[in-house]
């Protein structure tokens, strides 16, 4: 009577643990009572797996249930210094760079040649052969520097002339005048005849003479500046 009896119990325990794990809602409790009902265990394995299925839903759903709690919020992330003063920085940036390159440039730029007029240089030129032995070296030399002088300040047509078509050059320009164009005429073959001849005559002084001349060019030059200017002041005098 007892054994059946606890059969009984058994049975009954094992019916309402199967009615139990098939009608909860927990997946796990379906598949576990599908598996008792397929698989005949014994009344102590399904009570030990039904105590553990329990046990796991109820772990399972206090952690769900169980929130968190929540870290203290954080203050405000401040501007980082590009976000706040980047574009200036660029900007100061660019001008001192502009800045630098404009006296690099400045420094490094070829600077422009010293035009020396062309009076100051002959004088020059000149001066420093006066005091030199007079040789037909040294004639020939101040000859072609007087010669240099009066092509470049009146303005003849360049190349290599003799003393005789240098002469007439002269002769035909208007701008050079007679008188200035015979004294270098006269200058310039009495500079070839001391350098030609076979005979020793004492110097003539020809770089003195030279100088004198391109005093006679500068003054035959301020005449013809001074003519312009009157002539331009004429025209911007007279009615429209």
């Amino acid at each position: 009577m007892n054994g059946h009896n606890f059969t009984f119990h058994i049975s009954d325990f094992k019916l309402s643990l199967l009615a139990s794990l098939r009608s909860g809602d927990n997946p796990v409790r379906a598949i576990l009572g599908h598996f008792v009902t397929r698989s005949g265990l014994s009344a102590f394995l399904i009570a030990s797996l039904a105590q553990l299925t329990c046990a796991l839903a109820a772990t399972n759903e206090g952690d769900f249930d169980d929130i968190p709690a929540m870290a203290p919020p954080r203050g405000e992330i401040p501007p980082s210094f590009w976000e706040q003063y980047g574009l200036a920085v660029t900007l100061g940036g660019t001008f001192v760079l502009l800045l630098v390159s404009f006296f690099i440039w400045r420094l490094t730029r070829p600077k422009p040649p010293i035009i020396v007029p062309i009076e100051v240089s002959t004088r020059k030129a000149l001066l420093q052969l006066r005091d030199k032995p007079e040789t037909g070296a040294l004639l020939s030399q101040i000859s072609q520097t007087l010669r240099q002088y009066v092509a470049g300040a009146f303005s003849l047509r360049p190349g290599e002339l003799t003393t005789t078509e240098f002469s007439e050059a002269l002769a035909t320009n208007e701008k050079v005048g007679p008188g200035l164009s015979s004294s270098v005429s006269q200058f310039l073959r009495r500079c070839d005849e001391q350098k030609f001849s076979p005979a020793i005559k004492p110097p003539m002084g020809a770089a003195a003479q030279a100088l004198n001349l391109v005093d006679l060019a500068e003054a035959r030059r301020e005449q013809l500046r001074a003519a312009e200017l009157s002539k331009q002041a004429e025209e911007m005098s007279k009615p429209e």
